[in-house]
């Protein structure tokens, strides 16, 4: 009787292999979500602030949260400078993933490393040829040896961020700061958000732009954007 009793006892105290108590009829399973596993699996929804303008400003946030980071290749230029269509600007709710794929659109495949936690497209097949010529065709244009420090004329629509991402990807607000302050002419009333279509632009020099204060790029561009 008594060995009976104490295998009840046992029973009744031993944790659920299933799950954690936390009540009296209920429990929680103990292990971790889908999501925390496989963080691009997350359901996200989000509305694009208005100083994302292209689709690698919109791959940058949303991937900031998430730990993994986005890595150009030698076509992926020809999808990341693209303008972020207004279609989506608005995104979710769905996977992460399924976000970066939307991003994409049907032209390139999401190649995904999950140990190291970075992302990146490849054109497929009907595309790469475009999508390599096209790769090409903007590098040479970003290093035009006939005239490597003005850009134009611009077409009309172009964002000065646009412009800077384009120059310094990895400093556009400080790119943006640094031609803003050496083109004054173009834009309209002085305004760094009215950019004259047609104006050419001075490009400053690569040192001149990374040896701007992140910080303060920060807060001017967020007085100008207001």
């Amino acid at each position: 009787m008594r060995a009976v009793l104490f295998a009840t006892l046992l029973t009744i105290a031993a944790p659920s292999i299933a799950g954690e108590q936390v009540g009296r009829y209920s429990s929680l399973d103990a292990g971790p979500t889908d999501a925390e596993l496989e963080p691009l699996k997350t359901s996200v929804q989000v509305t694009f602030p208005q100083e994302v303008t292209t689709v690698g400003d919109a791959l940058e946030h949303l991937l900031e949260p998430s730990g993994y980071e986005f890595l150009e290749l030698s076509a992926t230029p020809v999808l990341t400078s693209r303008p972020l269509p207004e279609a989506h600007r608005e995104i979710g709710p769905m996977p992460l993933q399924e976000a970066l794929k939307t991003l994409g659109g049907a032209p390139w495949r999401l190649l995904i490393d999950p140990v190291a936690r970075a992302v990146t497209y490849e054109p497929k097949p009907p595309y790469r040829e475009g999508a390599e010529a096209n790769a090409e065709r903007l590098a040479a244009d970003r290093d035009d040896p006939e005239d490597p420090r003005t850009l134009g004329p611009i077409a009309r629509g172009a964002s000065l961020y646009q412009i800077a991402a384009y120059v310094a990807p990895r400093h556009p607000k400080v790119a943006s700061q640094a031609l803003y302050e050496a083109n004054p002419q173009a834009f309209i009333g002085g305004d760094p958000n009215l950019l004259i279509a047609g104006a050419k632009l001075e490009i400053p020099d690569t040192e001149e732009i990374e040896a701007g204060d992140p910080d303060k790029a920060e807060s001017w561009f967020g007085e100008v954007t207001q």
